[in-house]
């Protein structure tokens, strides 16, 4: 499988990137949410992991603008930060943006999320 992994802090996009290619998939780091939809026009990828502040788009403007493509439409998202316990989307908005899954940074490793969604 093809991840796009779209998070600004580099360590945690580093130890991802480690996790997934020890499980033989392929990934994708973009920096912030502006450089992960230029990587969405470049390449298909199977599921996005998703940072929920970052510079450029946050991950709320990241979902609105992937959503508005039909080749994105039902792209599986997770989102990873340590924010999470702050995003304020409805059950609906959740399932609506096709979010599969809220994890937060301080409770799980990139290892232990890889491991719960792969």
């Amino acid at each position: 499988m093809k991840y796009l992994v779209v998070d600004d802090h580099p360590k945690f996009a580093k130890m991802l990137r480690a996790a997934l290619l020890a499980k033989s998939h392929k990934v994708v780091i973009a920096n912030d949410g502006l450089d992960g939809l230029d990587a969405l026009d470049k390449t298909r990828f199977d599921v996005v992991i998703l940072d929920v502040y970052m510079p450029g788009h946050n991950a709320v403007e990241f979902l609105n603008e992937i959503r508005s493509y039909p080749d994105t439409v039902d792209l599986p998202v997770y989102l990873y930060s340590t924010h999470a316990q702050s995003v304020v989307l409805t059950d609906e908005q959740l399932q609506q943006y096709c979010v599969r899954g809220i994890y937060d940074k301080s409770k799980t490793t990139p290892r232990q999320l890889i491991d719960l969604i792969t």
